[in-house]
């Protein structure tokens, strides 16, 4: 009795196993392969035009919880002093997959772009094994206020990128109700830290440098777009 339970067991398991393995790798089939060095000034895929991970996947592999995955569009009636919610759901969108020998990294965003209230974008580079376990995450791309904020990426090849980080250069001004006011409008108005990193053989992605805080002329939302002319240091590749 013992061994037909174990034997019902371990076939269980199996079964459950394979059933894993083809929704991950069914989810795969959803994102294209990436082509290097890849950088934003070539257009990296954004969320329009993309296929959409669904709400099961997103949670079960993704990691999304879901209150993740919905945004309150709401309305306002300014005359009743009323606010109206709608909750929508929100999928991510499946922008691009590196195939590797021991792991296959996914790129997908996640933007909540609401008729009123905060937006935000946040694309993340996740990595697994073929059959669906996480090894890593990091966010590559992202935004989280209207003009403070910007994190993007250059991909040098499949298994190298530098990410750069855009915040307002707070030194250079006075905050008052949440409103900023800026002091010297000849100092630098944004500050970038820039990383590098490395994808190892098995999945694990790490730090190979950081460096010296770079300062730039313009505020944050001036390098959220390509300006060849720029002090961007994106512009270098």
């Amino acid at each position: 009795m013992k061994k037909t339970l174990i034997i019902i067991v371990l076939l269980a398991c199996s079964v459950c196993k394979a059933q894993t393995i083809q929704t991950f790798t069914e989810l795969l089939n959803l994102f294209p392969e990436m082509k290097f060095p890849l950088k934003y000034k070539d257009g990296i895929p954004t969320e329009v035009n993309v296929e959409k991970v669904s709400k099961e996947d997103a949670v079960k592999y993704l990691h999304f919880t879901g209150d993740d995955l919905q945004m309150n569009d709401y309305s306002y009636d300014h005359d009743e002093d009323i606010k109206y919610d709608n909750w929508v759901e929100v999928l991510p969108g499946a922008l691009g997959k590196i195939s590797k020998t021991n792991y296959v990294a996914l790129v997908y965003v996640l933007a909540k772009y609401p008729t009123l209230g905060l937006e935000s974008y946040v694309s993340k580079l996740s990595t697994f094994s073929y059959e669906g376990q996480h090894i890593d995450s990091i966010v590559i791309r992202s935004r989280f206020t209207r003009e403070n904020d910007w994190t993007d990426i250059v991909f040098l090849n499949n298994n190298t990128f530098k990410v750069f980080q855009y915040q307002t250069n707070i030194e250079n001004y006075d905050i008052r109700n949440n409103t900023y006011y800026l002091i010297d409008e000849n100092l630098p108005r944004t500050v970038v830290d820039i990383t590098d990193y490395h994808i190892d053989e098995n999945g694990k992605i790490k730090i190979l440098r950081t460096y010296p805080k770079q300062y730039l002329k313009n505020e944050v939302i001036f390098y959220r777009h390509y300006r060849i002319d720029s002090d961007d240091p994106m512009n270098e590749y």
